[in-house]
């Protein structure tokens, strides 16, 4: 009569249901199974709401891959990524494009991340029967499969369905959303779209677009009034971001903010946190949004592509296909999502410097925070989304030793780095 409510992150708690076969007195067979009790809408004004509560939902999307392993990864190793979005902050993932382990929807449980769960229906599709049953086979496989899991609140048709020229998809989008409504009638569908517009978009209960402005075209700046538009344009239709990145190579570096050719071998990590600092703004300043998740969480494979001077990767990721390297756009959201007390020094890979101005960001979520180069005071102003920007420095020739110290509730946090001044001219 008074449950205890499974309330996401901040109380994931989860009951047991316990299934036995007992045939003549004997147990056969057993079954657990996850229980978490709670209720949730989506609102076209408001946003996500769980147990009565407005619940912005934002975090990232994910492939299940990793260098050398493809998708053969162990529990533990989708545990290890896992608890990576989990340090960032992030209550919410897209599980890209295809149906994971059963491990990843076990552990989101206990977690509190809420998902996306969806069939890998990307890009076009084809017009034949055997085409329908495979995906009516997905559909159903994904939701009889995954139905008992709380932290899966959404059953994803299709991703970029638009994407290629071929036969229209909208009756078979209309047929998938029929067959989820009868498979599981508690839980909204959802799509994600390229083109805004598409008639496919709003047969399904909510919808996300994949937006890439600052990266494939326009500025990242466009976003807001983009998003605003189509909102102002469809008021009641539930609106989110499912897709949104560009690209960076960790080692590739460079003053200012020129976006490179992003099909090019220059991928600056400056460019790649700028376009975030943006879209994070706008995210923020639309409540309407139902949710939002980052592409990627990871860079990932994808064999058709020959940029970043990373054959064969989609380097849009907030961290390295390898783990071993986490960008500057990764603290860009611990700083903004995770609430304990953080200080990142950015452009710690920009060693080389051959101009002597410069400014320095810092990404913290402490309301106080000093910065030295060399053991000289540099004045700092805190902009938004725990973002302080330095002074114009001058950078001494050779080495210049960079401490960042941030204070909250009477503990300090520091960060260090070295630059290097080149001076060309010498």
């Amino acid at each position: 009569n008074k449950p205890h409510l499974w309330d996401g992150k901040n109380d994931p708690y989860l009951y047991r249901t316990e299934v036995e076969i007992v045939s003549s007195k004997k147990v056969v067979d057993n079954a657990v199974q996850p229980l978490g009790i709670r209720f949730y809408y989506i609102d076209p004004d408001r946003g996500f709401f769980l147990n009565g509560r407005p619940y912005p939902l934002r975090g990232v999307c994910m492939h299940e891959g990793q260098l050398d392993k493809g998708n053969a990864l162990t529990d533990a190793e989708r545990k290890s990524d896992l608890d990576m979005v989990n340090e960032m902050g992030a209550n919410y993932m897209r599980i890209s494009h295809y149906q994971h382990g059963n491990f990843t929807y076990n552990y989101l449980d206990t977690l509190g991340i809420v998902c996306w769960a969806e069939i890998p229906l990307i890009d076009y599709i084809i017009d034949s029967e055997e085409f329908t049953l495979n995906c009516e086979t997905l559909l159903k496989s994904l939701i009889r499969q995954l139905y008992n899991h709380p932290s899966v609140i959404v059953w994803g048709l299709s991703n970029e369905i638009n994407f290629y020229k071929g036969p229209d998809p909208l009756p078979l989008i209309k047929h998938l959303n029929d067959l989820a409504h009868k498979e599981d009638p508690t839980r909204p569908t959802v799509l994600a779209a390229m083109h805004h517009e598409k008639p496919t978009n709003f047969v399904p209960d909510a919808f996300s677009i994949n937006p890439y402005y600052g990266w494939y075209y326009g500025k990242a700046e466009d976003i807001g009034p983009a998003l605003d538009r189509l909102h102002k344009k469809y008021p009641k239709a539930c609106i989110g971001i499912s897709e949104y990145g560009a690209g960076a190579h960790p080692y590739h570096q460079q003053e200012g903010l020129y976006v490179p050719a992003t099909t090019g071998h220059w991928h600056p990590e400056n460019v790649q946190a700028h376009f975030h600092e943006v879209h994070l703004k706008a995210i923020n300043q639309r409540p309407y949004l139902w949710s939002t998740s980052v592409w990627a969480m990871y860079d990932f494979a994808s064999d058709n592509r020959h940029e970043g001077n990373q054959p064969g990767i989609n380097d849009k990721g907030l961290v390295t296909y390898d783990r071993r390297i986490k960008k500057d756009a990764y603290y860009f959201y611990k700083a903004n999502w995770n609430p304990s007390p953080m200080i990142h020094l950015c452009g710690k890979r920009f060693v080389k410097h051959d101009k002597a101005e410069t400014v320095i960001k810092i990404y913290s979520n402490c309301d106080e925070v000093k910065l030295t180069i060399n053991k000289k005071n540099i004045r700092l102003r805190k902009t938004e989304n725990s973002i302080f920007l330095s002074e114009l420095v001058m950078l001494q020739e050779g080495e210049n030793k960079i401490v960042a110290i941030a204070y909250k509730n009477g503990k300090e946090y520091r960060d260090s780095m070295v630059w290097y001044y080149v001076n060309n001219a010498n």
